[in-house]
């Protein structure tokens, strides 16, 4: 796909968006929203650089579950015109099990890559004679691109998922995320780094500004935990707002893929 076309992706996505707002936001906030906020409020807060693990680790199980509905849900509602949000959630649902076992094995072969990664750094770290920072760092720098690669090839796996017929065969939606893909990383990866960058700086700056206030208006009122619960829903609602559009793009992207193929 040419970068043009990536611009035609991006106005299906906003024609959608516009006029379906009063369906996709609250089946985005019903879902990713609902993760977002669960997911803020059980991790603790970090001791150093490190998140301790502790009981709070089993709310992870819902919030991806619910990650996982929520793109299905919405990828059902972008590609079946005229529904509803009943109707979007029960088809993503339905779809929730393939779903599972397709991230399992994307979960895979994420983990293979990491670690052909690692014994590649190790090696080249032997070879030039350096330590496990130089081992670390290599790794590192082999593991982005191709991390980002692969997510890049499975972009449409979700609005694949829900469109088209459950199979036996395990990895046939994975081999057709990676046909459909096929010669269009590069301008699918573009848009990505850009969405979610300026994505991440949206987020970053309401968190700050509003959290900022909510935090000492709550403390003012004697009640700094309502501050922190506060705080955790308006980045929960801003997090599935923005991500609602990236799963349309996502949708809409596979529409026009799978119409060309």
């Amino acid at each position: 796909m040419a970068r043009a076309a990536m611009g035609d992706v991006w106005e299906d996505t906003r024609r959608f968006v516009a006029r379906e707002a009063a369906l996709l936001f609250p089946l985005a906030l019903a879902t990713v929203g609902l993760a977002t906020l669960l997911y803020g409020l059980a991790v603790p807060e970090p001791t150093g650089r490190e998140i301790p693990i502790g009981p709070w680790a089993i709310v992870l199980l819902p919030v991806l579950l619910l990650l996982m509905l929520g793109a299905l849900s919405i990828s059902s509602l972008v590609l079946n015109s005229g529904g509803s949000v009943g109707e979007a959630l029960r088809a993503g649902l339905r779809r929730l099990g393939g779903a599972v076992v397709a991230m399992l094995l994307a979960g895979v072969a994420m983990t293979a890559a990491l670690l052909a990664a690692t014994l590649v750094g190790a090696l080249v770290a032997v070879l030039a004679r350096g330590g496990e920072a130089q081992a670390a760092t290599a790794s590192m720098l082999l593991f982005l691109p191709l991390s980002l690669w692969l997510a890049v090839r499975f972009a449409v796996l979700m609005p694949l998922l829900a469109a088209e017929p459950p199979t036996l065969a395990v990895l046939a939606p994975l081999r057709r995320a990676f046909a459909l893909t096929r010669g269009h990383a590069g301008g699918i990866a573009w848009v990505a780094l850009v969405y979610a960058l300026a994505s991440g700086l949206v987020t970053m700056a309401l968190q700050f500004s509003l959290g900022t206030i909510l935090l000492l208006v709550t403390r003012l009122l004697g009640v700094p935990a309502a501050g922190v619960v506060l705080t955790a829903v308006v980045t929960a609602i801003v997090v599935a707002l923005l991500q609602a559009v990236s799963l349309v793009f996502q949708a809409m992207l596979f529409r026009r893929l799978a119409g060309a193929a």
